[in-house]
Formats: structure tokens, C-alpha cells, sequence
């Protein structure tokens, strides 16, 4: 069994710390950026948005053919998926274009 201690005890002489005073502590004033980082993005990238219907949509059907088997065919759900997605995309290219010209 290794019985040495981690660190150093500290030697009979040496100074205690200094205490520190009670109560909120002031802030320390730091440098303000005017611009974040240009690799800092903000807000969903469009593979999320892109997963997250596809996961939605997967969760409908499951949803529909469980309250309702055989009303609605399969490759109808998968038709509007398609023309939903690329609806979605196109929205977004839109918007990305017009906030790009500001």
C-alpha cells in the first residue's frame, strides 16, 4: 500500500493566505468585443433543421399508422416529405440571400 501523501506538506513558517473579504466581490472589468468572432455562428444550422422535420415527419407517420392503419399511403407521406423538405430548403436559401445583402 503506497502510504506517500500527493502533495508537500506546507512548511510551520509559511504565511497564511490572505482572507478574503465577505460579500459580493466587484467585477473585474474585461475588454468588450464590437464584433464577435467571425467563426461564432448564431442561431440553427439548416442540417438541423433539415434532421429535425425528417424526425417529425418520421414521428407523424408512425403516429398516423397507429391511430389510423391503411388511410393514407405510404408513399404520399413520403411525396409531401420530399416536397416539404425542399420547400423548407428554398425558404431558407431566401432568407440566407436577403440577410446576406444587408
Amino acid at each position: 500500500m503506497n502510504t506517500t501523501p500527493l502533495e508537500p506538506p506546507e512548511p510551520a513558517d509559511a504565511q497564511p493566505a490572505e482572507p478574503q473579504p465577505a460579500g459580493p466581490q466587484p467585477a473585474e472589468p474585461h475588454a468588450v468585443d464590437a464584433d464577435p468572432a467571425p467563426d461564432k455562428r448564431s442561431g440553427a444550422s439548416t442540417g438541423t433543421i433539415v434532421w429535425g422535420v425528417l424526425i417529425l415527419a418520421f414521428c407523424a407517420v408512425v403516429l398516423q399508422q397507429t391511430l389510423a392503419p391503411g388511410t393514407v399511403d405510404p408513399g404520399m407521406w413520403v411525396t409531401g416529405v420530399v416536397l416539404g423538405l425542399g420547400a423548407l430548403l428554398l425558404v431558407v436559401a431566401v432568407a440566407v440571400i436577403l440577410r446576406g445583402r444587408r
